[in-house]
């Protein structure tokens, strides 16, 4: 599982990096559906994007579904979905989880050392 996780880790990182550039790195957003504009779905995300896009920030979304206003409109989306809509939140949710740790537990990334 160690190597694992540690495969993946660097793999993910350094997509990251070479798509967007360590010091552009702007907004992550996590979500299930990513929000949809004409149903009035998540409106403080799709709020949240716009401004980052005003900025002229980067977003990253790591969601679960890829018809969301999330998926569509950033600049790098991670699509982490279930073929069964019964375990759509909780396996979208389990994985935004790892990648998460992933990014905040990576040596190119850390600005303090971890105290565990």
């Amino acid at each position: 599982m160690v190597k694992i996780f540690t495969a993946l880790q660097k793999h993910v990182v350094k997509f990251l990096l070479n798509l967007l550039g360590k010091h552009f790195l702007k907004i992550i957003i996590y979500s299930v559906g990513g929000g949809n504009e004409s149903l009035n779905i998540s409106t403080n995300l799709i709020r949240a994007i716009k401004y980052a896009k005003s900025l002229k920030s980067n977003v990253i979304s790591i969601v679960g579904k890829n018809d969301g206003y999330a998926y569509e409109n950033s600049d790098c989306s991670i699509l982490v979905s279930s073929d069964d809509k019964l375990f759509l939140t909780p396996i979208s949710e389990s994985m935004q989880v790892v990648i998460w740790h992933l990014l905040v537990s990576h040596p190119d990334l850390k600005i303090n050392h971890t105290k565990w």
